[in-house]
C-alpha cells in the first residue's frame, strides 16, 4: 500500500497549495482552474504518479575496467530494470484509471446506455485495487533486488583487510544466473558463496531451506548446486585439473539455528562465514597451485 498512500500524500499536498492560493488571493483560483484545464492538468498527474512511486538508487558507477568486480552490481542493474519497468506499470495503470473515468463522464455522448455504464462502474471499483496489488508487488521486487545488492557488498567487505590470504570474485555470470561471490582461500581452495539478504529464522526439513516457516522465492539448494557444478567444470577448463568447490550459503540478517551440511552445502548467517571457511583450511599443493592461479581464474570467471 505504499504507493497509494503516497499517492494520497501527494494529491492531499495539491489540494492544500490550492486551498491556500484561494486563501491568500482567491482572484488566482480563476487562472488556476484554466491552467488544469490545459497541458498542466495531465502535466500535474503525471508528476504526482511519479513522486508516489519509490525512487531509484542514486549512484551508478561507470563501466570500467576498474570496477568490473563490483560486488551486487548485477543485482543493482536487475534492480534498476525492474524499476523501470513499474514506472511504466504506474503510469500505464493511471493513465488507464483516468481514461475510465473520463468514458464515465462523457458516456452519452458515446453512446454508452445503462448497461455500459454499470460495467465501467464495476471496473472503476475493482481497478484500483488490483493495480494496487500488482504495482505493490513490483515494489518488493524492486527493494529485494536492492536488498540484495547491499547484502553482496556486505559480505565482500569482509575480505577487504585480508587479501593476503583471500582472493573474491565477485558477480559470475553462469548458465544457471550469478554466483555472487567465488572466494580463493590460500589455505582451503574455492568456495562459492551464495549471499541471502532475508530476515527471520532459517530452518531446513526435508533438505529444502524454509524462512520463517515459508518457502522463499527460490530454491537455495537447487540454485547453489547448479552453480556448483558449473564452477567446478569451468575451474577445471581454466587451470587444467579437478578442484573441490565448497558452497556456502551465507544469510546476512536471519537467524539461522545450526545446521548440518545439504548436499555439501553448508548454512550459516555472516557471522560464521570466516570460521566456516577456517574448519577447511589445510596447507597442500593443489591449494597453492590454486592460489597461484588466482589471477587467471578471475580473467577466466570475468571475461
Amino acid at each position: 500500500m505504499d504507493f497509494i498512500k503516497n499517492l494520497i500524500r501527494n494529491i492531499v499536498i495539491l489540494v492544500a497549495c490550492g486551498f491556500a492560493i484561494y486563501l491568500v488571493a482567491p482572484s488566482m483560483m480563476s487562472q488556476v482552474y484554466s491552467l488544469f484545464g490545459s497541458f498542466f492538468g495531465p502535466l500535474a498527474i503525471i508528476m504526482i504518479v511519479v513522486l508516489a512511486i519509490p525512487k531509484k538508487r542514486k549512484t551508478q558507477p561507470p563501466k570500467t575496467e576498474k570496477n568490473k568486480n563490483l560486488a551486487g552490481e548485477s543485482t543493482n542493474q536487475l534492480a534498476d530494470k525492474r524499476y523501470k519497468k513499474m514506472i511504466i506499470y504506474g503510469i500505464v495503470g493511471v493513465a488507464i484509471f483516468i481514461l475510465l473515468i473520463l468514458i464515465i463522464n462523457n458516456s452519452k455522448a458515446l453512446g454508452i446506455g445503462g448497461a455500459g455504464i454499470l460495467i465501467l462502474l464495476v471496473v472503476i471499483k475493482i481497478f484500483p485495487d488490483i493495480f494496487d496489488r500488482q504495482l505493490n508487488k513490483k515494489v518488493k521486487e524492486v527493494t529485494r533486488a536492492r536488498k540484495g545488492a547491499k547484502a553482496e557488498v556486505r559480505v565482500d567487505s569482509i575480505f577487504l583487510d585480508m587479501k593476503e590470504d583471500y582472493f573474491i570474485i565477485n558477480d559470475i555470470e553462469t548458465t544457471y544466473g550469478n554466483i555472487d561471490h567465488v572466494i580463493i582461500k590460500r589455505d582451503a581452495g574455492i568456495f562459492l558463496i551464495e549471499t541471502k539478504s532475508h530476515y527471520g529464522k532459517v530452518t531446513v526439513q526435508d533438505n529444502t531451506i524454509y524462512i520463517n516457516e515459508h518457502l522463499p522465492e527460490k530454491d537455495f539448494i537447487s540454485q547453489t548446486m547448479k552453480n556448483t557444478y558449473w564452477l567446478r567444470d569451468r575451474l577445471k577448463e581454466c587451470i587444467g585439473f579437478d578442484v573441490w568447490v565448497h558452497p556456502i550459503i551465507v544469510f546476512t540478517n536471519a537467524f539461522v539455528s545450526p545446521i548440518a551440511p545439504i548436499k555439501g552445502i553448508n548454512i550459516v548467517n555472516i557471522k560464521f562465514l570466516i570460521k566456516t571457511m577456517e574448519r577447511d583450511s589445510r596447507i597442500n599443493s593443489t591449494n597453492d597451485e590454486i592460489w597461484d592461479n588466482r589471477d587467471i581464474i578471475y580473467a577466466d570467471l570475468k571475461q
